[in-house]
């Protein structure tokens, strides 16, 4: 598999089913470890439930970066790489979602 980063977006084996998702571990994290923590990037989220940011995407088009949906997954699960995700605004937006996250947790 190819170098993974932050902010790209692979399809990910899931339980039942292959999802896009958003590599949001370090990209150091990412090199020395087997696994790596990724975001869920939905067509809709609950807005009672979900803490959640809109993303953007050129591939996909607008998804949701679900936060209490985040998990950390072997990167055998990786399937396909989607595309690169922006630094710029997305970094900033999901940083602000992951402290709301934290604010409930």
């Amino acid at each position: 598999m190819s170098e993974i980063k932050r902010l790209d977006v692979y399809k990910v084996r899931m339980d039942k089913e292959t999802i896009p998702c958003v590599i949001i571990q370090s990209d150091e994290a990412n090199m020395y470890s087997p696994t790596t923590i990724v975001v869920p990037l939905l067509d809709s989220a609950n807005e009672v439930e979900d803490i959640y940011c809109s993303i953007e995407t050129k591939m996909l088009g607008k998804k949701y970066a679900v936060m209490n949906k985040m998990v950390t997954v072997d990167q055998r699960r990786l399937t396909e790489f989607v595309e690169k995700l922006p630094e710029t605004p997305v970094l900033a937006e999901l940083k602000k979602c992951y402290d709301k996250f934290l604010k409930n947790a």
